[in-house]
């Protein structure tokens, strides 16, 4: 997948990683999440934000806890911080994961004035089911409908009140950073620019659905039979985040049905296999829009080759 090619790249053009996963932020959570392989015999040494994974640095991980109000601003400040960080080193940055939004936030891609947090729609919106507030967002913003996980009750509430506030969709803006750099406050009148980076080389991966689903589905039973990730999420519970949103998300709130013996096992495997069938399909509908993809296919024998001479070519000519 997305991280074994950028480990082996790393390795070849003395590289560093920085995730674009917006669920690898969170500490504790690394099963489900992808951060930890199950069953593969890969090195890890863990550093504050920061691992070491199979010999390469890896930036974005463990960034904050459950529950805590960590925003795309504050992801993509960081995450340049990273990028510059490498540069300055020596190191070239790779931007890796599958979270659209926060890898268009990080390239600057599009821009709108930031919404500040209206607490009294969101204590309206809150009441409402995932199922009502989706079907809200498919009127209100029909597009980012279909993109946004509907499961998760906080990306619902934010996307509507960006949509209510600006009186339009805000499917191609990201939200410019009304971080004071240097003192970490948020005020009305210093607005940060989203980051912009006009030597980028974007490499997307692609295969057949029926190929994607049974990778997924094959990771899937890996992380549930081995009891890793019902361990992990155990774990999360012990330590009191039940309630924090990450808990209601893809796969962990399916996994706490059953530990809750709400879902049977064999229900509970099915329910993960089929929502992350749906987030791929979301992936997909949002990286299609971007014309500047380089896609390359997975199944490809010279999958490795073909990305590695792009990416020589790349650095030669910024070089």
């Amino acid at each position: 997948g997305k991280t074994s090619l950028a480990i082996s790249l790393c390795k070849k053009y003395n590289g560093e990683i920085i995730s674009a996963d917006s669920r690898q932020i969170y500490k504790y959570m690394d099963i489900g999440t992808g951060k930890v392989p199950v069953g593969k015999d890969v090195s890890i040494d863990k550093m504050p934000g920061t691992w070491k994974v199979d010999g390469v640095y890896t930036h974005g991980y463990d960034w904050t806890v459950p529950g805590a109000n960590f925003t795309v601003v504050e992801y993509a400040r960081k995450a340049k911080e990273e990028i510059e960080s490498c540069w300055r080193r020596g190191k070239i940055p790779f931007l890796v994961g599958g979270t659209g939004f926060y890898i268009d936030v990080v390239l600057g891609k599009v821009k709108t004035a930031g919404v500040a947090p209206d607490l009294k729609l969101r204590g309206e919106l809150e009441k409402l089911s995932c199922e009502n507030l989706f079907e809200k967002l498919k009127i209100l913003d029909p597009i980012k409908s279909q993109t946004i996980d509907n499961k998760n009750k906080v990306r619902l509430i934010r996307s509507l009140e960006i949509a209510t506030k600006i009186g339009f969709p805000n499917t191609t803006a990201i939200l410019r950073s009304e971080y004071s750099r240097g003192n970490g406050n948020s005020t009305d009148n210093n607005i940060k620019e989203g980051f912009s980076y006009d030597n980028s080389l974007v490499i997307g991966l692609k295969a057949s659905n029926e190929l994607l689903y049974n990778k997924v589905d094959a990771w899937a039973e890996a992380i549930t039979r081995s009891g890793a990730l019902e361990k992990e999420v155990r774990a999360l519970l012990g330590r009191g985040y039940r309630e924090s949103p990450q808990m209601k998300g893809l796969i962990y709130d399916t996994m706490v049905k059953y530990i809750d013996g709400e879902t049977p096992y064999e229900s509970m495997l099915e329910r993960i296999k089929f929502d992350l069938h749906g987030y791929i399909r979301r992936q997909l509908t949002w990286f299609k829009r971007d014309q500047n993809i380089n896609w390359f296919d997975i199944s490809s024998s010279e999958l490795d080759n073909e990305a590695s001479k792009l990416i020589g070519e790349f650095l030669g000519h910024i070089g």
